[in-house]
């Protein structure tokens, strides 16, 4: 045997450049500390699933411009674009990959109409590393596509994702007799899912949109080598019958260390050491990457600082909380705008929430807030019916058990859903009141929302269709 090991360093979804109060301090200075000794620079192959650029406080400064001078010292060897890639607009997208020294890649995001990739003309990129061979693909999920204010259906073509990679792994690994494939992905567990059991030409799966940091291996059905065009034998020595599925987490609180051992000479991944690596402040900073963090922070500091008040107890602001369940921060917002706002009840979408992290009790600073909501956006408030308030509720909760952006939080208002029926037939009508009061299908209530869901944004086709009050 020809025993060849690679060291493969990933992360993905990363947003606010400083230190945190808590641990895992995080911060992108302490992060390339860690990354370079792993490996960064020295050897070890660095991927990045994307979600960089936006949302932070500093991003509604700088649109973003302020990522590639940091991602740009993390030795990075290929990127896959996000969604909040696309926060600002194309053209900003654009102007920030062209300002990275590593490249950014999509596989299949296409212009409708001159059928030309989005963002990038890479479709893939081959990594040369201790004599093998690594092709590099990025898929992505037409979910998130749909939301991004930038984009109509009539100008994107969202190819999908399993027949992309099957396309792509087979060509490069027949045709640039790659030894690996590895697919990084922006898009949710159960697409990740998909694609891990529907394409074996794919080996790893590297993948972002998730912030939770976890693993899974899939098992190919073996049947499914055969149904493959191919040009050389499906059989268990050349193809193994599972694919790892890998997220690391999210804002630089962690990343993965992979040691990847494999037979050149049999064609064949052998084994594979995972170590999830934490961002803690025994990790000193990276001089270089603090300069940059100062410049564009240093200027914001004493203004975030501005204390707001006191919170007596912790906020839990984590998404995989926010995005499938009640919370105290998720009431909070509501409630604070309910008192600003001439309405009965209030409406947002849990993804307008971005801090992903426990808020301690103490004093409640901007600071605090722009972490949860830097996500600028104006109100609106809208005159519904009952009727169409259970419609939108039901589209609030159509996605669960995923972790959507579009599960709700509330104001004003109270309702249960059974996530067991089908999408669409969730809500317990019963259930529903509008300050305290069951809800009238023919009522007319005035209910505030976000200019991005009054778009119609994350599937709330409802609310373009009711008049502003």
């Amino acid at each position: 045997m020809d025993i060849k090991c690679l060291d493969i360093l990933h992360f993905n979804d990363v947003y606010n450049i400083e230190e945190q109060k808590q641990e895992p301090v995080a911060g992108a200075a302490r992060f390339t500390t860690a990354l370079k000794e792993h490996g960064a620079g020295k050897g070890s192959i660095v991927l990045f699933s994307g979600d960089c650029l936006s949302p932070s406080y500093v991003s509604n400064a700088t649109q973003g411009r302020h990522m590639p001078p940091i991602m740009n010292k993390m030795s990075i060897q290929c990127s896959l674009f996000g969604n909040h890639e696309f926060d600002f607009g194309l053209d900003v997208c654009q102007e920030c990959a062209d300002a990275c020294n590593f490249p950014w890649i999509n596989s299949n995001i296409y212009d409708a109409e001159t059928n030309t990739l989005i963002g990038t003309d890479l479709s893939y990129k081959i990594i040369k590393n201790n004599d093998l061979k690594i092709g590099i693909i990025g898929l992505v999920e037409k979910e998130w596509v749909e939301t991004i204010p930038c984009f109509t259906s009539s100008t994107l073509d969202v190819k999908d994702f399993c027949e992309v990679g099957r396309k792509l792994g087979k060509f490069l690994k027949i045709q640039q007799k790659c030894h690996l494939v590895i697919a990084l992905t922006h898009m949710r567990w159960p697409n990740d899912r998909l694609l891990a059991s529907s394409v074996p030409e794919i080996d790893l799966i590297f993948g972002g949109h998730d912030h939770d940091y976890a693993y899974e291996w899939i098992q190919l059905d073996e049947a499914l080598l055969l149904l493959h065009d191919t040009d050389e034998p499906a059989d268990n020595d050349k193809i193994t019958l599972k694919r790892l599925i890998l997220k690391s987490g999210s804002d630089y609180q962690m990343f993965s260390h992979l040691k990847v051992k494999y037979d050149k000479q049999n064609c064949k991944l052998l084994d594979i050491e995972i170590e999830k690596v934490i961002v803690d402040s025994h990790w000193e900073p990276d001089e270089e990457v603090q300069q940059v963090v100062k410049q564009y922070t240093e200027k914001l500091e004493k203004k975030l600082d501005r204390p707001l008040g006191r919170i007596e107890v912790q906020l839990d602001a984590r998404f995989t909380s926010i995005r499938s369940h009640e919370t105290n921060i998720g009431n909070l917002i509501c409630d604070i705008v309910l008192t600003a706002v001439d309405a009965d009840c209030v409406l947002f979408n849990s993804g307008s929430l971005r801090a992903d992290r426990i808020i301690p009790a103490g004093m409640f600073t901007l600071r605090d807030l722009s972490n949860i909501l830097p996500i600028l956006d104006k109100l609106v408030v809208i005159e519904i019916t009952g009727e169409q308030l259970i419609e939108a509720l039901e589209n609030s909760v159509s996605e669960y058990p995923k972790c959507e952006g579009r599960f709700p939080i509330i104001g004003g208002m109270r309702f249960a859903f059974n996530p067991s029926k089908p999408s669409g037939g969730r809500i317990l009508t019963e259930s529903v009141s509008v300050q305290n009061e069951p809800i009238i299908m023919d009522k007319k209530y005035r209910l505030c929302i976000k200019h991005y869901l009054y778009a119609g944004n994350d599937g709330f086709h409802v609310f373009p269709k009711c008049p502003v009050c």
